[in-house]
């Protein structure tokens, strides 16, 4: 989850390669595109410009849906050379952050006396239609993989029916991914858990929104915390999926959102388009027939 790739923008020789590239990004996939330079997307408008003006318009618009879906992001390279190619710039890129780049793309390999395996051709590229993965139930794991989610989206939306704060390893959990959202965009949190299971385990609102308030302090969160419990017993619609959702993309937690013993691995996996509509209809949009026992905001 959450691997980065980039790609040298002589790599696709029609608007269609390029989109059909640019499809397996976002956060519907896990992986992300690096546009490395910074005039990566000039690059390929430039290329497609010497081809006519109707590939350069559907380069445009294989980019703007691309941006759209999240699946594009910039970074500043420290000491990019011109006069240098594309894949010498990107080897020395990958000396300085060894970690960053899972691959990247070319239309051919560079020469030998470029070092770097990251290197693969377009056409002996081949990514997995999703990045899911079995993660230790950490909450460093929790956070690694769903990093870009937290500090990116504006809305975000916690549904586990066992998320009781009060619980530590729950409460350790929510403590460091929302010290994650506190340095990023987010500006409303929306938690969902079910009433039976929070109250049979000793918890009440209050207490919740106590050990909330702890965690916005400790953070120094600013976004509005929204906490609702559910009575789902008569409900036609469940609450039984453990999800993190946007409007953009989501992951789904086999365990949900809690620690667990020492050694355990749990699946976590990208949520699909077909899913996450429905999934934003009934807890973003709230078209659903839940019955809410409980709710508080902070």
């Amino acid at each position: 989850m959450n691997d980065w790739l980039t790609s040298d923008p002589n790599c696709f020789r029609s608007a269609i390669e390029l989109k059909f590239f640019l499809e397996q990004f976002g956060p519907l996939t896990g992986r992300y595109h690096l546009t490395l330079p910074h005039t990566w997307r000039q690059e390929i408008l430039n290329h497609y410009a010497k081809t006519g003006d109707l590939e350069k318009k559907r380069a445009e618009i294989v980019l703007q849906r691309a941006a759209e879906r999240a699946a594009l992001y910039s970074r500043e390279v420290e000491s990019w050379k011109n006069e240098e190619s594309w894949a010498a710039n990107i080897a020395r890129y990958d000396d300085v952050h060894p970690t960053l780049l899972k691959a990247a793309v070319v239309p051919d390999l560079p020469e030998p006396t470029i070092s770097s395996r990251k290197f693969v051709s377009l056409h002996d590229l081949n990514l997995p239609p999703t990045e899911e993965e079995s993660i230790l139930a950490t909450p460093k794991e929790y956070l690694r993989v769903s990093q870009l989610l937290l500090r990116t989206r504006p809305e975000l939306v916690f549904i586990d029916p066992y998320m009781n704060p009060l619980d530590d390893r729950v409460f350790d959990v929510l403590n460091i991914l929302f010290q994650e959202i506190a340095g990023g965009k987010c500006k409303k949190i929306t938690l969902y858990a079910r009433q039976r299971v929070i109250e049979e385990a000793g918890g009440t609102c209050e207490k919740i929104e106590r050990k909330l308030r702890t965690i916005k302090t400790q953070t120094g969160l600013t976004s509005s915390i929204t906490y609702i419990l559910v009575d789902d017993r008569r409900s036609r619609d469940r609450l039984h999926g453990r999800y993190l959702l946007s409007l953009k993309g989501g992951i789904r937690f086999e365990q949900g959102f809690q620690r667990l013993s020492r050694g355990r691995k749990v699946e976590i996996a990208p949520i699909g388009q077909a899913v996450l509509n429905g999934l934003i209809e009934k807890y973003i949009e709230g078209k659903n027939d839940l019955i809410f026992g409980h709710k508080f905001q902070l």
